[in-house]
């Protein structure tokens, strides 16, 4: 039966008898259906506001409609020709069946939405989640791909019908767009402008309906993944964006939503970070010279400098500007013209990405104090290699060389150093990568120091 909201909902709200007994704290999921057009949406919107900041348990989506509205989606239109969309604005409250008077309906009108709400929280066996919901995963800011994992914990009887959808879902808030708005008495309205839409459905990414879950692995005890990617349109902005992952129950009268999930995109999954693929230090007549590369970057605000002797902790010396979002190799460079003989100095890094979040590089030291009295090339520590290692060298005098890394059928697969260093003892610190920028295979490979009338080579392993 296709409900018929009415103006006026008497102050009873029923919701239908659920059949699950189950056993854990659920997430309630308003769905919203509006449009810049619908003159008393603002209001509807603020009452959904006033219910997330009131409540840590509850979630909120909007689906924008309309002939001509332009946050449409082509899954949200179906998907609220599905629910038999009454009016603008309504909601499905965990998308279950009430009885608002004589009426039956999954959506319903806004001044019995606090009471709705208040329902699906109240903690009783009826309205206790079968299963808990957790996501993971990543999000590359270069090519806006998203890898979501979701992982659903189940915990007591799934009851009903077999035909359970998982539903990933992305929004976004902060978009300006302006909004009609009636007075309070409905007998005139006036455009908003500027005015901030929230929570607004930008892609169901598994569907309207979402992806169909094996009924038999939703049993007591079991734990259930998926993965489901997606690339961010460019129109889209990701910092703003928020990432709902819920299961509910499709073909049935108590289509109800079984458990939800939702947080901002960029804290439900980790940002694909800034790859550094080498980072060494030599001497040089007038100080220390700092140089490092990156493979890829996302987000980089930059790189502080830090130093430390024997004596004191790090301390920062300097900072280069980093190259934001970027799928190119760069090259730094940075150099430390306050240093003394007789003195041992280690350096990092400090890269810092645009939203404050910072992570350390691996560290080199360089000795000033004494001159070797032989050239070598000394083993790489540690070895084997996984993500990184320190290779040294001790040069007798100024000595222009080269330091490079070979597979076994004797390609170079890798240049550590190259250029004109100063005598004492040298550090570089190198990752596993190619010329190409590509992490190498795991397998034994050479690294080989040449100088005018010196060669010396030493072997290294690469692991996982």
């Amino acid at each position: 039966m296709k409900p018929s909201l009415r103006a006026s909902l008497i102050a009873v709200l029923l919701c239908l008898p659920l059949l699950a007994n189950a056993q854990t704290a659920r997430t309630v999921l308003i769905e919203e259906f509006t449009g810049n057009w619908c003159g008393w949406c603002p209001y509807g919107a603020d009452i959904i506001e006033n219910l997330l900041q009131q409540y840590s348990d509850v979630r909120a989506l909007a689906y924008h409609g309309g002939a001509s509205e332009p946050l449409s989606t082509t899954e949200g239109l179906a998907f609220a020709d599905s629910v038999y969309l009454g009016g603008y604005p309504t909601a499905a409250i965990d998308r279950v069946v009430w009885q608002v008077g004589g009426n039956y309906m999954y959506t319903i009108s806004r001044p019995v939405w606090s009471q709705a709400v208040g329902i699906r929280r109240s903690g009783s066996a009826q309205t206790l989640s079968p299963m808990t919901i957790s996501v993971s995963g990543t999000i590359d800011p270069t090519t806006r791909l998203m890898t979501v994992i979701s992982k659903l914990d189940i915990v007591d009887i799934m009851q009903g019908d077999s035909d359970y959808r998982l539903n990933v879902v992305l929004s976004e808030s902060g978009i300006q767009l302006q909004q009609y708005k009636y007075a309070p008495d409905g007998k005139s309205g006036q455009w908003l402008n500027p005015y901030t839409h929230k929570h607004v459905v930008r892609k169901m990414i598994t569907g309207t309906h979402g992806k169909l879950l094996n009924a038999a692995a939703l049993t007591i005890g079991a734990t259930v993944y998926d993965t489901t990617t997606y690339t961010v349109p460019n129109g889209i902005d990701i910092n703003n964006t928020e990432l709902s992952v819920f299961v509910a129950r499709h073909q049935s009268r108590f289509a109800e939503v079984q458990q939800a999930y939702q947080e901002p995109t960029l804290t439900a999954l980790t940002v694909t970070p800034v790859e550094l693929v080498s980072f060494y230090g030599f001497r040089m007549d007038d100080g220390v010279q700092l140089s490092w590369r990156t493979a890829t970057e996302s987000n980089n605000m930059g790189w502080y400098i830090e130093r430390k002797t024997e004596n004191s902790g790090f301390e920062e010396i300097g900072f280069v500007e980093g190259k934001g979002t970027s799928k190119m190799s760069h090259q730094y460079g940075y150099t430390d013209r306050d240093v003394e003989n007789g003195m041992i100095y280690t350096y990092r890094l400090r890269q810092v990405d645009y939203n404050g979040g910072s992570d350390y590089s691996p560290k080199f030291t360089l000795n000033f104090i004494d001159t070797p009295e032989t050239m070598a090339l000394n083993q790489n520590f540690p070895n084997p290699v996984s993500e990184g290692t320190e290779i040294s060298i001790d040069l007798t005098q100024d000595t222009e060389l080269s330091i490079e890394v070979y597979d076994l059928m004797g390609r170079q697969v890798s240049t550590i150093a190259e250029g004109t260093y100063k005598a004492g003892r040298q550090y570089f610190f190198w990752t596993p990568y190619n010329i190409d920028g590509q992490k190498l295979t795991p397998g034994v490979y050479m690294y080989r120091l040449t100088a005018p009338g010196f060669t010396q080579t030493r072997q290294m392993q690469i692991v996982k």
